[in-house]
Parts: structure tokens; C-alpha cells; sequence
């Protein structure tokens, strides 16, 4: 190959690459908006675990299992430490100097399954969605 053919290969290639890199960002966008759709659908009236549907040829039957999983949001680390240092709960979420994230997600986990409990300041929650497919 002669020089300028492999810098014209190597432009067309990144010009490629970037522009399945932003396809790709906007496909992504569009299958989480699809599956929050599907989410809300399966667990619209309260259906609790899997639905198996055969979706015709091409597909087959396929099992949709949606999730809901709740995590801790520590909004404002200042006041939530303040909090954690008050409760001397310093070694049950603190590892040398970070916060550990899984006993958090657990607590906020247990406040939203106790109807009076209330969140720390600087702690909140979010849920995370999905759906699970499987091939049948």
C-alpha cells in the first residue's frame, strides 16, 4: 500500500468508528426507553414475575422477567456523615475513608420496608428497572 492510501484508510475508518459509536449511543437510548415501556406494561396490573409469550417465527417463545432494584442516593455526603458519626455508625458504613455502598443500599432498602421509617438526612433512594429476556 502506498502511504497516502493507508492515511486515507486510516481517516474513513475513524470517521466510521465515530459514527457507529454515536448510532450506537442513540440505539442504546432508544432499547432503555423500550424496555421502561415494557416494564411499566408487565408490572402495570400488578403481575408479579415472568411472562412467556410466543412471539411468532423468527423470535420464538421468549420470557420477559422485570426488575425493580433500590439503591441508597447519598445526595449530600456532608449531612449524611454528620448523621453516620451521630449514630456511631462509623464501622458498619465506612471502609478506611469511603462509604460502603452495599450496607447503605441495604438500609434504604429496610426504611422503605417499614411504613413510619424515616431516611437519614443526606440519604435517599433510587430504583433501577429492567427486564430480563429469555429464550424459551
Amino acid at each position: 500500500m502506498d502511504r497516502n492510501a493507508t492515511l486515507r484508510r486510516y481517516v474513513d475508518l475513524k470517521r466510521e468508528a465515530a459514527e457507529l459509536e454515536r448510532k450506537a449511543k442513540d440505539v442504546k437510548a432508544e432499547r432503555d426507553e423500550a424496555m421502561r415501556q415494557v416494564h411499566e406494561m408487565l408490572t402495570k396490573d400488578g403481575t408479579k414475575g415472568a411472562t412467556t409469550v410466543d412471539l411468532g417465527p423468527g423470535y420464538g417463545t421468549v420470557r420477559f422477567t422485570p426488575r425493580k432494584t433500590t439503591y441508597g442516593d447519598v445526595y449530600d455526603e456532608r449531612r449524611f456523615q454528620a448523621w453516620i458519626e451521630e449514630n456511631g455508625k462509623q464501622e458498619e458504613l465506612f471502609f478506611p475513608d469511603k462509604l460502603r455502598m452495599k450496607p447503605i443500599n441495604e438500609m434504604a432498602r429496610e426504611i422503605l420496608d417499614h411504613e413510619n421509617a424515616k431516611f437519614p438526612p443526606g440519604l435517599g433512594f433510587r430504583e433501577q428497572v429492567g427486564v430480563t429476556v429469555t429464550k424459551v
